[in-house]
């Protein structure tokens, strides 16, 4: 089984065998290993992989060692309104259910979850309902999932890249399944960064890469009846509208405790409401553009509705993911390539309840036209990502009405927090810590940027790495403003983006800053940088003569050389803004 599957990792368990709670990630999300060895009858010894952290593993909890494949129980594709009521499913080695370029898939009432009376610690190793490039509307209602490796319910519209501009109206793209188009539709472009670069001429004729079934085609290359030189660059992405998963509706489902995230939406026109949302790793609800180099590219949020959703315990279980949230609306851009866009837009949230989430409340990040309202948020930030109700990073034109944040003053700062962002307004909103009403006040961040001259691969096919950076300070004169460990602990500022693992050895422990374009970005409290004159950096370069500049919320600083290859601290002048 393991030798046949396409992908062998271990999730953990606690001893009576739902997923372990309340840890951090470190590193990945699961154990790999080197080797698996029989040693005796149903008997193994597993070597975890070179990197893979231990954290969560102890005597008496337990492994479920997963044989994942690429295979699916009941896949749709190309067809006219499938329909899935009332079916159970207990294990599957692989997603469960899908509709990739079908017309009206309803999905309802499925129970996916661990056969009763069974030590089965999990019901399902991915996706439970994975719906993709399809046409007309969706529907996923009265469904019930537990215990799932993967995210739960999956509405998403997926785009293709462009690989090759051919002429001033031909370009040639990626084969990402299930990208189709036919002579009649109308497709859109989005740039790397997020972008939206809006409708892209009619088609004028498509080359199919093989004859398939349907209206519609792969393509491998696309010509357009006008140029598209000016619009479309190698690496942008395109969707096709038609085929966009638009007009969805996710209702009254029951999801529980899954290694990922139980509502993920990439489409638009469409609701998610009245669920019950309880125990995720990361998300229980996220609206997204991902267009991490992973996975092939996605499109972006737009007219969707989360309303009178029950959402519990968002990253509390098993690992926690990255800036987990109870609702999370975001961008993620491959590596080294800028989140400059505001893709998901025309989103309402309101009138949920959120209760007991690893990070904050609600969590807004490279979007427009969000409003907020009547929200009830409670007991956030407890595994410390973050001690705010409300999030919004990178966004305009939002709006905040009649919330209320309540927690105690051990998890809770402010009501919320803002980096880079415009036109928030506020208005009737409610903040208790420890029961008592304080004033309503969004944190401010700042961006701080250091741009590197060189990122240097130290070995061939090796990470680009620019210095290793062990603590951070913000000086006022001879008095220290604030001091922040890099490696330990980075408590206290936001690392962005431009920055790998933390890493440990007898000098002290450390993050490597780096990547292709040489840039790392974080965020550190605006109080914080308004008190402070200068900025210190406890760091080593990758090499001699290695040189640094800071630009602190658009402005920018000096440039520093960084002469030896030893550790040392530099000072950076801070930009007057």
């Amino acid at each position: 089984m393991f030798e046949a599957a396409d992908r062998v990792w271990a999730s953990v368990h606690q001893p009576d065998g739902p997923l372990v709670e309340g840890f951090r990630k470190e590193r990945s999300f699961d154990k790999f290993f080197s080797s698996i060895d029989r040693v005796a009858d149903r008997r193994f010894e597993l070597t975890l992989r070179d990197g893979v952290s231990p954290n969560g593993l102890a005597e008496g909890r337990r492994l479920t060692i997963v044989a994942r494949n690429q295979g699916t129980v009941l896949s749709f594709y190309q067809m006219e309104q499938p329909t899935v009521e009332n079916i159970t499913v207990h294990a599957s080695g692989g997603a469960v259910f899908s509709a990739a370029v079908c017309s009206d898939p309803v999905f309802r009432g499925t129970t996916i979850v661990p056969p009763p009376d069974s030590d089965r610690q999990i019901a399902s190793d991915a996706d439970g309902i994975r719906i993709v490039n399809c046409l007309s509307s969706t529907t996923v209602e009265n469904c019930h999932h537990e215990r799932l490796l993967d995210d739960s319910i999956v509405v998403q519209h997926t785009f293709t890249s462009v690989s090759e501009l051919l002429d001033d109206r031909t370009v040639a793209v990626e084969n990402v399944h299930p990208f189709v188009v036919s002579s009649e539709d109308t497709l859109e472009a989005l740039s790397q960064s997020g972008v939206r670069l809006g409708e892209l001429p009619p088609i004028a004729d498509y080359e199919r890469r093989f004859s398939s079934p349907g209206s519609r085609d792969k393509p491998a290359t696309i010509t357009f009846a006008e140029p598209i030189s000016g619009t479309l660059s190698v690496g942008d992405y395109i969707g096709n509208p038609e085929t966009g998963s638009q007009n969805f509706t996710v209702r009254n489902n029951e999801l529980r405790d899954h290694r990922g995230i139980l509502v993920r939406v990439v489409a638009r026109h469409g609701e998610i409401t009245n669920n019950v949302l309880d125990g995720a790793s990361r998300n229980p609800v996220e609206l997204e553009c991902d267009n991490d180099r992973h996975f092939a590219p996605k499109g972006y949020v737009d007219d969707v509705t989360v309303a009178e959703n029950t959402i519990r315990r968002a990253g509390m279980v098993y690992f926690s993911g990255d800036e987990p949230a109870g609702i999370r609306v975001h961008l993620l851009t491959r590596r080294d390539v800028p989140d400059d866009g505001r893709p998901n837009r025309n989103i309402r949230v309101r009138d949920n309840e959120i209760e007991t989430t690893a990070g904050v409340g609600i969590n807004i990040e490279n979007a427009e036209d969000v409003a907020v309202s009547g929200n009830r948020i409670s007991n956030v930030n407890q595994l410390g990502y973050g001690p705010y109700g409300v999030s919004i990073a990178n966004s305009q034109a939002i709006t905040l009405t009649d919330n209320t944040v309540a927690g105690p003053s051990t998890r809770l700062q402010a009501f919320g927090q803002r980096t880079d962002s415009r036109e928030i307004t506020s208005s009737k909103n409610t903040f208790r810590v420890n029961g008592e009403t304080r004033t309503v006040s969004l944190q401010q961040w700042l961006p701080v940027v250091f741009r590197f001259n060189r990122a240097v691969q130290p070995e061939p096919n090796s990470r680009y790495l620019t210095v290793r950076c062990y603590r951070v300070r913000l000086r006022a004169g001879d008095t220290t403003v604030q001091e922040y460990d890099i490696g330990a602990d980075e408590s206290g500022l936001r690392l962005k983006r431009g920055y790998f693992s933390p890493e440990t050895a007898d000098s002290g422990t450390w993050r490597w800053f780096g990547g292709g374009d040489a840039v790392t970005r974080l965020t550190l409290p605006a109080d914080v940088i308004e008190q402070s004159d200068h900025l210190e950096m406890e760091l080593m370069p990758v090499e001699r003569d290695i040189r640094g500049t800071v630009s602190v919320d658009g402005a920018d600083g000096e440039t520093v050389r960084f002469a030896s290859e030893q550790l040392q601290w530099y000072t950076f002048d801070l930009p007057d803004r």
